[in-house]
């Protein structure tokens, strides 16, 4: 009697699963994703994302839907030599202008599908907590970066930052706000334009 074949794991059917939503999500059909150990990233048509465990916990599930949509959103809404011609000098400045694009490219994507936003906003909500940012009480203490990509992914989705991180965004809230009104509002407007986005950032 012949012996039947392994049935495919349930964390290959994931994987392919998520290679699959990742290339359409991405509109490159010739996207390749790869699975290790390596940390998570996107260069050209390449991905990488960690490798789940045999067992597919939920944690994996969340982690790696959450770093798929992120990245395909990337690959679909940004250019990376367009970003180097803006890129401030200065790390704080450079810091700032990363993360703010980040949201940008995270938001697009959110406003469209409530899966995207749901798992973009878990993941946000981890690293907030990984960060520690739940734990800063004092305007000194808060990276500034994070707290500029916090408000103004807020008001690029309408969604409030996660709790892990909006005592930290309240500290600085008002004065940024109040001085920068205007400004965030030119974000809004462009938003869907990486090129008078990266201006008016």
């Amino acid at each position: 009697m012949a012996l039947s074949k392994n049935k495919e794991s349930a964390a290959e059917q994931f994987k392919r699963a998520v290679t699959s939503t990742m290339r359409a999500m991405s509109q490159d059909k010739e996207l390749t994703v790869t699975y290790g150990p390596d940390q998570s990233g996107i260069s050209g048509d390449r991905a990488r994302l960690p490798n789940p465990s045999r067992d597919l916990p939920i944690e994996d599930i969340h982690k790696i839907r959450a770093q798929s949509d992120s990245l395909a959103l990337r690959k679909r809404h940004h250019d990376d030599d367009l970003h180097r011609q803006f890129v401030p000098q200065g790390s704080e400045a450079k810091a700032i202008f990363d993360t703010i694009e980040q949201a940008r490219v995270e938001s697009l994507g959110a406003a469209r599908m409530q899966g995207v936003s749901d798992n973009i906003y878990r993941q946000l909500d981890r690293h907030c907590t990984e960060m520690g940012f739940d734990r800063i009480y004092d305007k000194a203490d808060a990276p500034i970066a994070d707290v500029l990509g916090l408000l103004i992914r807020e008001k690029l989705t309408g969604v409030p930052s996660p709790k892990s991180a909006s005592d930290m965004v309240d500290l600085w809230r008002k004065e940024l706000e109040q001085k920068g009104g205007e400004d965030f509002d030119a974000l809004i407007e462009a938003a869907s334009d990486q090129d008078q986005f990266a201006k008016a950032t």
